[in-house]
């Protein structure tokens, strides 16, 4: 198969046994295209890959072969990959392809809370002040959240995947799928500006370096590049 320019070829070796897919290790080559089809340099990748997972799930079962993977949602863990951690206080935030959000206590690792307002992919997690944490995700926007309630306490629109994100000083910084930077106000959540940069792909990476320096990574094969703040105040 083949989506936004990655070509991904799945093959059962032939063992001269009947043909039929084990459900986990399909479930592990659907981990891998997920990651590829998070990482695609051009377009979006169909919904081939849940599809495509159903449909194996739903042919193992009348064969009468069991999920060893199959996750119990009452054990609070994620149905699908991680792409983001983040401790906030006494407590650990996970980000997943399951379009959710969990809070881990840190002392029992016991989920407290699962948050399920992003419509896709949450693919990054910065701390915000207290006990808020915020997330991008592949839904186009970002997230505050209060991670001791549950609560989602703000919406931002970016306009393209939120690969990235990283607070300066009371700034919110996010690095989009499509090589842009954007700077956010935390007291009207509005955008101040836009970073100009070398960055023609998406921005997997941000971080902050002394008190002026954002130095941000790309797909562009473009290692880093060091952009001097000097943020509105």
């Amino acid at each position: 198969v083949e989506f936004s320019g990655v070509a991904v070829i799945l093959a059962v070796h032939d063992t001269g046994q009947p043909k039929s897919l084990c459900l986990r290790d399909f479930r592990r080559m659907m981990d891998v295209c997920k990651a590829m089809a998070a990482m695609a340099p051009l377009g979006e990748p169909p919904d081939f890959l849940d599809e495509s997972l159903t449909s194996v799930a739903t042919d193992a079962a009348e064969r009468g072969e069991e999920d060893d993977e199959e996750v119990d949602e009452e054990e609070g863990r994620h149905t699908d990959a991680v792409f983001a951690l983040q401790q906030v206080g006494d407590v650990l935030v996970s980000g997943s392809w399951d379009k959710t959000l969990k809070v881990w206590n840190t002392q029992t690792w016991e989920c407290e809370r699962t948050l399920e307002e992003h419509t896709r992919a949450v693919f990054c997690l910065a701390k915000f002040d207290g006990n808020k944490v915020v997330s991008g995700s592949r839904d186009d926007t970002i997230k505050l959240w209060d991670t001791s309630t549950g609560e989602c306490l703000q919406t931002l629109e970016a306009g393209d995947w939120v690969q990235s994100l990283c607070m300066v000083g009371d700034k919110l910084v996010s690095g989009l799928y499509d090589g842009r930077i954007l700077v956010w106000n935390t007291s009207t959540w509005t955008i101040e500006r836009e970073l100009e940069g070398p960055h023609e792909r998406m921005v997997k990476a941000l971080e902050l370096v002394r008190d002026d320096v954002l130095v941000s990574g790309s797909y562009d094969f473009t290692p880093v590049s060091y952009t001097h703040l000097t943020l509105p105040t």
